[in-house]
């Protein structure tokens, strides 16, 4: 039965015709917050795939760019809501509730996707993985630079799929700010709160800026691989704390963040378990210096240490916990050689990279101490790390020639190289992308993994390839256009097997598709649609499939690298083929503004209870609506999250026994932000 949201509704519809109120009787200045030229929107200048500041068009690599402007209009709450309106990412859940990021219909939980936040990569070394939900506030975020494809050849391991690169406000205020929102769905609250401040004259800037907040997992009732039902209102809870802070002096860069995500659970590993606390806590330094050899030359020292407690579950019998540490330490060099031959310039960076790393169990329940190889308690390794980047710019072509070599300890060497054909022209670009990503196993995929006789391991990092093509047009200053193409093959590919309960190497998955956006920006708003499609070639993990024998039925073949299985419709588990979105604001007055934006997707295929058998979930939409005033330093907005309460189902993209998690549902919710000493709101 829904439930009643006829009060709550009520009070913030009073609230929302205040607002309006306030805002036909107040005077207004003549300031343009909204309105944003489209050759600013793409011709923002980042550093996240090229050695210094280029434009989007001309990144060697398949990039999006999100604005602190795009997050304040859209009403996005968390690094979820952004990332449903990018082309090609979706998501889905693993055990103990955690959620994380799939792309182009990989699933890129583990190891795959590279997050980093003012510098400091913040995936724990246990599995590789960071939890999404409710956990990444966006309202200090000044900037998220996204790859879109393999970047392993300039980030290491973590970045085989994807790099999500987040720069927070704080490093360049001179004032500070202060936000907060509050939502509801009728039955339960979830708010957020947080601030920066920071300030400093010309060789020296302090920032300090945080967040909290305190949200319900979702209302709806969750049915158990036995079919028992429990209402996860009041039972599914999740808290998140984060400060980060820096101080610049010169050319010294110092960076802090201290990360807590709290899960509070009853459903785990697919059944209903007492209610149960998964923790997440990671805390992060770093420090980095250039040096500026000569006007054409720098040296970029950086040594990062981060001490994290991942995953510390207190289920009942089972209680322990592992914590981890990392000494990383790397120097990098940057130069430009002005013109030779053909090239009207060129550009190198090159450096190297070593890493330690360290794995604690402590048990206070269950024989945690022994987890680690010949029973130790602990567990390190060392990694090695040289790279390299050149390129060529030229009247005709663009050229970027890169690579990375990485040595582990335990599983050997691995070398992955890139190469990029990018132009930008007046009004249409192209690019042309070859590249080779690789995943090292994270410490616990390297514990699980299969032994031999002697009590030797013979995992092995993946390797991925992949072909990429994209072209843009301008159409006019107003409206342009992108596409991209994409053929991606991960081989010897990590997988969790539930019948031995091993990571293991499988031998390839192969995907195809493409991805394009039509963006469109006037006085009175912008807009954009995108669309991603992606088609299954090759799959030999039978984890992965949705179509023929389904795992603990005799003819799932103990031999998994064979086992006959298909693909509905090219789909892998939990991903659906095709996707939509669709981002529009309104600027009803010059500091009014509405937006509506969301997104469209396929059918998904996911498995019922056990994983006796799959089961189709419908495409739905998943939309959001938003108004916004902003006037001067203050902001406040209403929305209403989710409008047509689909409950978006979180899938496990492997059979491994989760069963799907509903998400939050229809959700209203009001957002405030003020600035101060003079800093012009986002």
């Amino acid at each position: 039965m829904r439930r009643s949201y006829t009060s709550t509704t009520a009070t913030l519809l009073c609230v929302v015709l205040a607002t309006a109120s306030w805002v036909a009787g107040a005077e207004m200045d003549d300031g343009d917050l909204f309105a944003l030229p489209l050759e600013q929107l793409i011709d923002i200048e980042i550093s996240v795939a090229t050695i210094g500041p280029k434009s989007v068009r001309e990144q060697s690599a398949i990039v999006s760019v999100i604005t602190a402007r795009d997050i304040s209009v859209s009403g996005a709450r968390d690094l979820v809501d952004v990332l449903r309106l990018v082309p090609g990412y979706h998501f889905g859940v693993d055990v103990e509730g955690i959620t994380g990021v799939g792309i182009r219909g990989f699933w890129a939980y583990e190891g795959k996707t590279l997050i980093t936040l003012d510098g400091i990569d913040i995936v724990e070394s246990l599995y590789g993985v960071v939890p999404l939900d409710e956990h990444i506030p966006v309202d200090i975020i000044e900037r998220i630079e996204i790859i879109r494809g393999p970047g392993s050849a300039m980030y290491g391991g973590n970045a085989e799929l994807s790099v999500i690169n987040i720069v927070t406000k704080s490093a360049n205020l001179n004032g500070g700010f202060v936000n907060a929102n509050i939502g509801t769905n009728g039955g339960d609250v979830s708010g957020r709160i947080g601030a920066a401040a920071g300030g400093g004259g010309d060789d020296f800037h302090a920032h300090l800026g945080g967040s909290w907040s305190s949200s319900y997992r979702s209302t709806s009732n969750y049915v158990d691989n036995d079919g028992i039902r429990v209402d996860l209102n009041g039972n599914s809870d999740i808290k998140a704390l984060l400060l980060n802070a820096g101080v610049d002096y010169k050319d010294l860069e110092i960076r802090f963040l201290y990360d807590v995500y709290n899960v509070d659970d009853v459903v785990n590993y697919g059944w209903v378990v007492p209610r149960y606390q998964n923790d997440f806590e990671s805390f992060g330094i770093s420090a980095k210096y250039d040096f500026e050899v000569s006007e054409a030359v720098s040296i970029s020292p950086k040594l990062t240490y981060a001490y994290q407690e991942p995953w510390q579950i207190d289920v009942i019998g089972d209680e322990y916990f592992l914590s981890t540490q990392r000494l990383t330490a790397s120097l990098t060099a940057t130069g430009e050689l002005g013109a030779h031959g053909p090239a009207d310039s060129i550009r190198l960076l090159g450096g190297g990279e070593f890493y330690w790393e360290q794995a604690r169990a402590d048990a206070l329940e269950g024989g945690g101490e022994n987890v680690y190889y010949g029973g130790n308690r602990t567990v390190d390794y060392e990694n090695y790390a040289a790279f390299l980047q050149a390129e060529f710019e030229s009247q005709w072509v663009d050229l970027t020639l890169g690579g990375r070599y990485h040595h582990h300890s335990e599983v050997g060497g691995k070398l992955v190289p890139r190469v990029a054909l990018t132009r930008a022209w007046d009004k249409f670009h192209a690019k042309a992308l070859f590249s080779q990503a690789f995943r090292t196993p994270q410490i616990e995929i390297i514990q699980f993994a299969p032994v031999d006789s002697n009590g030797n391991s013979h995992i092995k990092p993946e390797t991925t390839t992949s072909y990429e093509l994209e072209a843009g047009y301008r159409l006019n200053e107003k409206l342009s256009v992108v596409a991209n193409a994409f053929w991606i093959d991960i081989a010897d590919i990590l997988v969790y097997s539930s019948v031995s309960q091993t990571y293991d190497n499988f031998d390839s998955v192969t995907n195809y598709g493409l991805e394009a956006e039509l963006r469109f920006a006037d006085d009175w708003g912008s807009a954009a649609i995108g669309y991603s499609f992606y088609r299954n070639h090759r799959n030999d993990v039978p984890a992965f499939c949705t179509a023929g024998p389904v795992f603990y039925l005799p003819d799932y073949s103990e031999n998994l690298a064979y086992a006959e299985c298909g693909q509905d419709d090219g789909l892998l588990l939990g991903f659906p083929a095709h996707k939509l979105t669709f981002n529009g604001t309104y600027r009803v007055t010059d500091h009014l503004s509405v937006n509506l934006n969301g997104s469209w997707i396929s059918k998904r295929i996911s498995y019922a209870i056990g994983m006796l058998e799959r089961r189709t979930l419908n495409s739905e939409v998943y939309a959001n609506l938003f108004l916004q005033y902003q006037r001067g330093s203050y902001s406040i907005g209403f929305g209403i999250r989710d409008l047509f309460d689909q409950d978006y189902a979180y899938v496990q993209p492997f059979d491994s026994g989760v069963r799907e998690l509903p998400g939050k549902g229809r959700e209203f919710f009001i957002k405030a932000s003020y600035a101060f000493d003079g800093i012009p709101f986002h």
